[in-house]
């Protein structure tokens, strides 16, 4: 089973970027702006 993404849970990045790890395929896939990520994919470092 394939998992998808919808980019609906896209949100801004204020501050604290540095502590999430780098954006998954699936995220890139969605957004190309460095400020955007999705709560679904984003996690920890």
């Amino acid at each position: 089973m394939q998992k998808r993404t919808c980019g609906r849970c896209a949100v801004t990045l204020l501050a604290g970027a540095h502590f999430l790890a780098p954006k998954t395929r699936r995220e890139r896939e969605k957004t190309n702006q460095p400020t955007k990520r999705l709560a679904c994919q984003a996690r920890m470092k």
